[in-house]
């Protein structure tokens, strides 16, 4: 899995490198440029950049299906989970976030 600066998420066939899948996740410019986490589940959590102030944390299976958003200020920090299963994660909102 990887992202591009245009806001596309790619899931990438290890064997070959052709692209399987892919889908937009923003429309704003340098809105992806983070390397998607991988949870002990296969789905994956990204951090986005919506908009100058906006943004949200985004958790999808491995299809690119949505299973849930946080929206906050935008996020470019790697989400890191913890053997607990939390997501921490900081945003420009001066916070550092800690879901369950």
């Amino acid at each position: 899995f990887c992202c591009d600066l245009d806001g596309w998420i790619y899931r990438i066939n290890a064997q070959n490198g052709e692209i399987e899948n892919k889908k937009k996740i923003t429309k704003t410019k340098r809105g992806l440029w983070i390397t998607p986490t991988i949870d002990i589940d296969g789905n994956l959590l990204l951090s986005t950049k919506d908009s100058p102030h906006s943004g949200r944390v985004i958790k999808m299976n491995a299809d690119f299906e949505f299973i849930w958003e946080f929206h906050t200020n935008k996020v470019l920090s790697i989400p890191v989970i913890r053997e607990s299963g939390e997501i921490l994660f900081g945003s420009w909102d001066g916070s550092y976030y800690c879901l369950k």
